[in-house]
Order: C-alpha cells, then structure tokens, then sequence
C-alpha cells in the first residue's frame, strides 16, 4: 500500500495513514508540473532572422508524457507555434534577459 510519502501533499500533512485509510490521498506520480502557465509571456529566439519575438502561451498540452507549449504572438495574436517544454532554455525562454543573454552567446559562435 501507498504510503504519505508517495502523496502528493505528503510533505505538509501530518496524517500517518496508508492511501486507503487517508481521503485526500493523490497519487504523486499521476500529476505533471507545467513549466509555465496560460497568459504567460515567453521569448523566442527567431533562427532565420536572429531576433527575440514575444509570444503568449495561449495553450498546454499533453502529448506522449511531455508537455507541449503553444504559443501566439503577442503583437498581433496571429502565428500560432507548439513548442515542446524541452526547448525551454534552448530557444524559448521566460524572460526577455535570457533570450538576450542566449542570442548573445549564438551570434558569438
């Protein structure tokens, strides 16, 4: 049987009971944490024109286990693009500074 620890809000409930006995037992290994949320703003690197583009993420999904990210242009709410989540840090970013700091260290190379 499961145990508190393999709750998912096992690390601030103090009932010592098995998953059977406990009624707000959730399963940890069943929820996903998202990267980002919907509304956020993310930075693109553009790699044909080698600018930063802003983008709102209008939608998460699901797919095969990996979070997939799309996003719409913040401009004019057109050009839709999903992203897999492991393109964080890669070529989507969160803030304005890492898109900077990552076409910086591109156009070096």
């Amino acid at each position: 049987m499961a145990k508190c620890n393999k709750c998912l809000h096992g690390d601030v409930c103090f009932t010592v009971l098995d998953s059977m006995q406990c009624q707000h037992f959730k399963d940890r290994s069943r929820f996903v944490e998202l990267p980002c949320k919907v509304g956020d703003t993310v930075y693109l690197l553009h790699n044909v024109y080698n600018n930063i583009l802003a983008y709102s993420v209008s939608k998460i999904l699901i797919n095969s286990g990996e979070p997939i990210i799309e996003i719409v242009e913040a401009e004019r709410r057109i050009h839709f693009l999903h992203l897999p989540a492991r393109e964080l840090n890669k070529s989507l970013f969160f803030t304005k500074e890492q898109a900077e700091q990552a076409l910086k260290e591109r156009e070096s190379k």
